[in-house]
């Protein structure tokens, strides 16, 4: 297995649950004396306010995920449970081939489209009786290989941030052939059922509908 510090694997996605409740943040200057200019400096520190209505958890407890490339010969897509740092799992092997630089061209995944490959589906928990939200967090990642269908791609897949889904193979979603970067891609985010979170892209000069939890055999709609 890889190892994280200090190798060339870019950061794809933190999911990382998001302080919304007792929100609080510090930091201090360097306290000391200036006798040169005969000024003082002491240390300060900051507590924000909660804010009206939310509530949640500062802790990350769900799977973290990122790609490395091909410089230390294992590329594709991993993910890391954040009480197991250092035993990364390889989630997506036939990512590697998009990640390889080709002959006499680059690799078809590079920095300047990680983010119109990999996108984060957000989910919340909903209070009923008072309409407070909590537990605002990522709970899938939506993302496409980078190749068109000539380039037999696999299409478009999703992966759990659940920690007991780490081991399980990637979701292909939707019959689309191609899982090349997102152009001009429109997300409608279901809240309260990640599955349902609709993904508006063109294609082909043409705008098409494809749901998080769309099976291979279903395929993308022409809104």
């Amino acid at each position: 297995m890889p190892s994280i510090g200090g190798c060339p694997a870019r950061t794809l996605l933190l999911a990382m649950l998001v302080a919304l409740n007792g929100c609080s943040g510090g930091g201090s200057s360097n306290s000391g004396d200036d006798p040169e200019n005969n000024t003082t400096t002491e240390g300060f520190s900051v507590v924000l306010e909660e804010l009206d209505g939310l509530s949640g958890d500062a802790d990350n407890h769900d799977l973290l995920y990122f790609t490395q490339s091909a410089l230390t010969g294992n590329a594709g897509l991993y993910s890391i449970d954040p009480a197991s740092p250092d035993t990364p799992v390889h989630v997506d092997e036939e990512l590697e081939s998009s990640l390889l630089p080709r002959e006499n061209v680059g690799p078809m995944i590079h920095d300047g489209n990680f983010d119109r490959l990999f996108l984060p589906i957000h989910t919340i928990a909903e209070d009923e009786e008072d309409g407070a939200f909590s537990d605002y967090r990522i709970a899938r990642v939506f993302y496409g290989d980078g190749k068109s269908k000539f380039d037999d791609s696999q299409g478009y897949r999703q992966v759990s941030t659940a920690v007991t889904s780490q081991y399980d193979s990637p979701v292909e979603v939707s019959e689309e052939s191609s899982g090349r970067e997102f152009q001009r891609a429109h997300i409608l985010y279901d809240l309260n059922e990640p599955d349902n979170t609709a993904i508006l892209y063109s294609r082909g000069g043409e705008w098409w509908l494809s749901r998080i939890g769309d099976t291979e055999t279903v395929a993308p709609t022409w809104p």
